[in-house]
């Protein structure tokens, strides 16, 4: 019964909104920084040496 009761009270401290907020803002993060490296980071660093960057790239 002290888990139920813990969680209960990790609930109602508003942790779980905390956390919440937490992921969302760690996701939307992950995603700018994936789109910022992709698009603009990853072009720039082959311009000098005229490299498709694309091309080595693989998913």
């Amino acid at each position: 019964m002290s888990i139920i009761r813990d969680f209960q009270d990790f609930v109602i401290k508003g942790n779980v909104i905390d956390l919440a907020v937490a992921f969302i803002m760690g996701a939307a993060l992950n995603a700018l920084v994936t789109a910022l490296v992709t698009d603009i980071f990853t072009p720039l660093i082959g311009v000098p040496g005229h490299i498709n960057m694309t091309s080595l790239y693989t998913q």
